[in-house]
This record gives C-alpha cells, structure tokens and sequence, in this order.
C-alpha cells in the first residue's frame, strides 16, 4: 500500500551536518531535517497513525512528530 503525504503537511529544514573534520569543514548546512506531525496527518486513520507509532517509535518524539534526518551527502539537494 503506498500513502502520499501532502506536501503542506511535511517541514524540512537545513542544518549543519556533524562529524570530525577541520577547520575548514560542517560550515554548510546540508544535513535536511523532515518532520512530519503523525497526530495531524489527514492521509491515516487512527489504526495506521497507532501502527506507525509502533514500528518507528525511536523515529517519533515527544510532539508525535517523525524526524528523519539525512546528511550522507555534503550535497543539501541530495540529502
């Protein structure tokens, strides 16, 4: 089953990506940050939003909101 989640409900943001390095390195913000509320989302039902709690819980904080970060890439567009 494939579920699409409106953009108006997703919030991504830049931040600066950890790790060693330099001086002269992490001075980009290319680590992308998304946060999506569960509690809010008008695509699930209930059974599906408790579900979703279930299986990512270490991915869902304290707002109910999942974060997902990405920061393989020194690149902000391909994070």
């Amino acid at each position: 089953m494939l579920i699409e989640i409106p953009e108006n409900e997703i919030e991504l943001s830049a931040a600066r990506s950890g790790g060693p390095g330099g001086q002269s390195v992490n001075k980009t913000s290319s680590k992308i940050v998304l946060k999506w509320s569960v509690k809010d989302s008008v695509v699930l039902s209930e059974d599906e939003k408790n579900l979703l709690r279930q299986k990512l819980s270490s991915r869902i904080n304290s707002d109910d909101m999942l974060v997902v970060h990405a920061q393989e890439s020194r690149s902000q567009t391909q994070n």
